[in-house]
């Protein structure tokens, strides 16, 4: 959060140069818009120019940003990325849609108690679960888990705190594998760096994402747009500030 604290500040201060010397704040919102999109998404395009075009539309003025240029293709139209709203079965939060399901992260407690441990909710549509059990794997991190859900009649759920639902690897990942199996556990001793999945009954150990590509059935659900959805979604989840600032309640 200090990080984030000190990236925000810099981003303010060209902005409040410019509307001293007589910048419409509304323009300026545009332009404060756009530094956040290249900020979240280290200019990357098509990550880029979707998250301008999805966050930075909207300005009070209506008026629409100008074009940004790029080497690379655009994303094809209709593509798949995440949004912070309300959606039909996971509620307001910020998620994504694919052929497969939909998986999103809400927020779970608008209380003021510091002592509330399930801030965050991870949601998904139930056909995405195996056994109310959701195995996960992050590319190209490798950072993996598994979560009971609870049912909540169109969905599922695991309500958490903002330390334990994956919120820094869905921000900052290319991809999530949803494994069709149950997460087994994971041993980083000694190097060993392996996760296992038991899928079909037949326990596995994996060493790397691609060994996960390679041996197990999955699903994949981009992760364009995520670090703006999201922290729209924080912005929006006054408890869940609260818990990064005090770091869950642990030293």
């Amino acid at each position: 959060m200090r990080a984030l604290f000190i990236v925000l500040v810099a981003l303010a201060l060209p902005a409040v140069t410019a509307i001293a010397q007589g910048i419409p704040e509304d323009a300026m919102e545009v332009q404060r818009c756009i530094w956040r999109c290249g900020h979240e998404t280290s200019r990357k395009n098509p990550a880029y120019d979707q998250c301008i075009l999805r966050e930075c539309n909207d300005a009070p003025t209506g008026r629409k940003p100008a074009p940004v240029s790029s080497t690379k293709p655009s994303a094809q139209p209709g593509a798949p990325g995440w949004i912070f709203g309300d959606h039909p079965i996971l509620g307001r939060s910020a998620h994504i849609e694919t052929s497969d399901g939909a998986i999103g992260l809400a927020c779970a407690y608008f209380g003021d108690s510091v002592a509330m441990t399930h801030v965050l909710a991870l949601r998904v549509t139930p056909g995405l679960a195996h056994d109310n059990q959701l195995a996960v794997v992050f590319d190209p991190t490798f950072r993996s888990g598994g979560v009971t859900l609870q049912s909540k009649g169109a969905y599922l759920e695991h309500p958490d705190d903002t330390c334990s639902v994956f919120l820094d690897d869905f921000k900052r990942s290319r991809s999530l594998l949803v494994v069709d199996g149950t997460y087994g556990g994971f041993d980083y001793t000694n190097g060993n760096n392996a996760i296992t999945v038991v899928q079909d009954g037949r326990k596995t150990e994996l060493h790397s994402v691609d060994e996960v590509r390679q041996k197990l059935r999955f699903r994949t659900f981009p992760l364009d747009g995520s670090g703006a959805a999201i922290n729209r979604l924080i912005a929006s989840c006054k408890a869940a500030q609260r818990d990064i600032k005090y770091n869950c309640g642990r030293d």
